[in-house]
């Protein structure tokens, strides 16, 4: 059994490994920005790296400005073409 010391020594050399792991995590992803600012890479993709525009109006759809809306919070419909996401809501928010 564990006495109360021991728990605490215990407890304390669990935190200082979750935070030395989470600190290291942190430094590699900056590390791999770093290298790859200076390798030249961009994180915008140009334009042949982009997809095609599809067309998204569909019959009877109108499009609307943004001067049309009042300021406030819509629930909109999103359709995405990748399959990489899954949009399940999506809220659009109109200020000024």
């Amino acid at each position: 059994m564990l006495t109360s010391d021991k728990l605490r020594l215990f407890l304390l050399a669990g935190l200082i490994s979750v935070s030395m792991f989470l600190a290291g995590s942190g430094a590699a992803a900056e590390g791999l920005t770093e290298n790859a600012s200076e390798a030249g890479f961009s994180q915008v993709a140009e334009a042949g790296e982009m997809a095609e525009v599809e067309p998204v109006l569909e019959e009877g759809m109108t499009p609307k400005g943004g001067e049309e809306f009042q300021n406030g919070s819509y629930l909109i419909n999103v359709n995405c073409s990748s399959s990489m996401f899954k949009i399940e809501e999506c809220e659009l928010t109109v200020a000024d």
